[in-house]
C-alpha cells in the first residue's frame, strides 16, 4: 500500500528540514510526500527547493496563502496513495512512524489507525498514550476519547484511508478544524484500530494557533467545539459528556472577551445548564461558578479581562 503524507508549510523555514528529513527515513519506503507551500514569507521556499533535491518522492506545491485547511485540502487532491497521514510542518517523526501505521491497518483491517504522540514544550517532553492494548477499538470508545489527551481529535499520529476523504474535507477559513472533521472520520469508517506507539513528535510553539488568544480563535473554537458537542448529543451521550469540559473552557473565553451575539447567548446557554466537571483547572473553575452564582461579580470580571487582556 502507498502513502501519500500531507505536510502544510507556512513560514516553517527553522523547522521543516528535521520534519521532512524524519519522513525521507522512513522505513517503510513506499511513500509520496506532499509538501505544500501555503504562501510563506520567509526562507521556506529556498528550504524546500534543497530538500526536493534530494529526494524524488517529494512533490512541491505552491499556493496562496490559504491556511491549514486549505494547505491539507491541496494535499488530499494531489494525493495518489491508499493511506494519507498529516504532519505539521513544525512537528517531526519516527522512522518506524508509516510502518507501524501500515502493519496496523493491514493487521485489523482498519480504515482508521490511532496512535499515541509525544509533546515537546521546550526541553519538557510528555508521552501521551491510551491504556488501551493494540487492535480494534468500538467506535462509541472512540468518540469519547477524542475528548482525552492521551488521544485527541487531531489529525497527526494518525492514518486514515484515503476513501474517507472522498465524503469530508477541512473546513476552510477557520482554525480548529481537527475538531470538526475527526468526529466525521470516525463515523465514516467501518474498523478503527489502536496502535500503542509515541512515533509522533508533536512540537508545541509560543505562537502556535492553540496558544494564540485571539477574536478569532477564541469564535474558531467555540463553534468547532459547539458543532462537535451537538453531535455528540444527539449521537453518543457518553461522549458528549466528555467533551463539554473542553466545551465550557471555550465557552468561558467567549463570554469574556467576545461581544454579544448569537453565539454568545449559545456559549451563556451552555454555562447555565451544563454542570461543572469535577476536577477542572481552578482557573477555568471559578469563572464558571461566578457566571452561575455572582452575576455582578462576573460583569466586573468581564469589564476588567476586556481591558487587561483584550482579544485582537
Amino acid at each position: 500500500m502507498k502513502v501519500s503524507i500531507i505536510v502544510p508549510a507556512y513560514n516553517n523555514a527553522t523547522t521543516l528540514e528535521k520534519c521532512i528529513t524524519s519522513l525521507s527515513v522512513q522505513t517503510y519506503s513506499n511513500i509520496e510526500i506532499i509538501i505544500i507551500n501555503d504562501g510563506s514569507t520567509d526562507n521556506t521556499s529556498a528550504v524546500i527547493d534543497q530538500l526536493a533535491q534530494n529526494d524524488e518522492r517529494i512533490q512541491v506545491i505552491t499556493q496562496e496563502n490559504g491556511g491549514l485547511s486549505a494547505a491539507r485540502n491541496t494535499g488530499i487532491k494531489a494525493a495518489t496513495g491508499d493511506i494519507l497521514m498529516f504532519v505539521d510542518g513544525d512537528d517531526y517523526v519516527d522512522p518506524d512512524y508509516c510502518r507501524l501505521a501500515v502493519e496496523n491497518m493491514t493487521t485489523y483491517e482498519s480504515d482508521i489507525c490511532i496512535m499515541g504522540y509525544l509533546r515537546e514544550e521546550g526541553a519538557a517532553i510528555e508521552k501521551h498514550l491510551l491504556t488501551h492494548p493494540v487492535g480494534l477499538m468500538a467506535k462509541d470508545e472512540v468518540m469519547v476519547k477524542t475528548s482525552d489527551l492521551d488521544m485527541g481529535n487531531f489529525v497527526g499520529c494518525k492514518a486514515f484511508r484515503a476513501h474517507l476523504f472522498e465524503h469530508v474535507q477541512f473546513l476552510e477559513g477557520k482554525n480548529y478544524e481537527d475538531i470538526r472533521i475527526f468526529y466525521q472520520l470516525v463515523e465514516l469508517a467501518a474498523k478503527i484500530s489502536y496502535c500503542p506507539v509515541t512515533t509522533y513528535h508533536y512540537v508545541q510553539h509560543p505562537n502556535s494557533i492553540v496558544t494564540t488568544l485571539s477574536k478569532r480563535n477564541i469564535r474558531d473554537s467555540l463553534e468547532a467545539a459547539a458543532v462537535q458537542y451537538e453531535y455528540f448529543a444527539r449521537n453518543y451521550p457518553q461522549a458528549a459528556q466528555a467533551a463539554h469540559e473542553y466545551l465550557l473552557v471555550v465557552a468561558v473565553r467567549y463570554c469574556l472577551y467576545m461581544e454579544h451575539d448569537d453565539l454568545y447567548d449559545q456559549a451563556q446557554r451552555y454555562l447555565r445548564e451544563l454542570p461543572i466537571p469535577a476536577g477542572l483547572k481552578k482557573k477555568y473553575c471559578w469563572p464558571m461558578i461566578l457566571f452561575k452564582r455572582l452575576p455582578f461579580t462576573w460583569g466586573l470580571v468581564r469589564w476588567a479581562a476586556q481591558r487587561l487582556q483584550p482579544a485582537k
